[in-house]
Parts: structure tokens; sequence; C-alpha cells
């Protein structure tokens, strides 16, 4: 009789096959609840992320205009701040990523955006995120703010 005789590796080549197609398979179904979009929001979780950086992003330029401000006020002891001030002085306000308008509180150094984080009495545009706040510079005491 005829006796079957397989290559020693041939067995091995069907496993390896099948698991490689489970492993595709399973980052198919993870790629794809990445691209699905949330059920409260209607946005996908990259969406989300984007929209979470560029509010990351505002809060991070706020933060360098609060030192700017800082260094401004020290040649320019008892002057409030203003955005225009700033500018005319030469010091780059940076811009807000989502196109928001920046701007100074009155007391000098509380810096708001018209997305992230509106002045009081400023309603957020609609779609906006929560504000993660309004940015206060550090500043030591005896300068003159």
């Amino acid at each position: 009789m005829f006796s079957r005789r397989s290559s020693p590796g041939a067995s091995r080549r069907g496993f390896y096959l099948i698991g490689l197609l489970i492993v595709i398979a399973i980052l198919f179904i993870l790629y794809g609840k990445e691209l699905l979009p949330d059920k409260t929001t209607g946005k996908s979780t990259q969406d989300m992320a984007l929209e979470r950086s560029k509010g990351a992003a505002c809060t991070a330029n706020r933060q360098a205009l609060s030192v700017q401000i800082t260094a401004w006020s020290l040649n320019h002891s008892g002057e409030t701040a203003t955005v225009e001030r700033l500018r005319q002085d030469g010091v780059n306000v940076p811009p807000c990523p989502e196109g928001g308008v920046l701007s100074i509180g009155a007391d000098g150094h509380t810096i708001y955006c018209s997305i992230h984080d509106p002045a009081p009495g400023d309603a957020p545009p609609a779609g906006s995120t929560s504000p993660p706040g309004p940015v206060v510079p550090n500043i030591p005491s005896g300068l003159g703010m």
C-alpha cells in the first residue's frame, strides 16, 4: 500500500496561516472601533482626540503668552497689558489653533480664549469643548501688577 508522507513543515504551515489570519482579523476589529463614531457625541475617537489636542495647544499658547506678559510687565510697571498693547511693543501673541480670539482680562494678566475659555459674560461658541479654565501667570510680588 501507499503510505502518505508529508513534508515536515506542511502541517505547521497551515497553523501559521490560520494564526496570521486571526491576528489580522483582530487588528481590523480594533482599528474599526477607532473609526466608529461615539454614541453620545457622534464623533469618531480620532476627531475627539484632534479636538482635545487643539484645546491643549490653545492652553499651551496662553501659558506662553502669560510668560511674555510677565516679561513685558518688568519693563512696563503700572501699565495694564492688553493684546493690542503687547503687539505694539513687538510681543508675539500666539494664536488659538481653532481660530479663537485671545483676550486679556481687566486685571491685566488673566488670559481668555473665545473658543476654549471665554471671558465671563461671553457665551462659548456652539459645539465647543469644555474649557480648561483661564490661564493666570505666576507673577512674583513686587512687580507692580
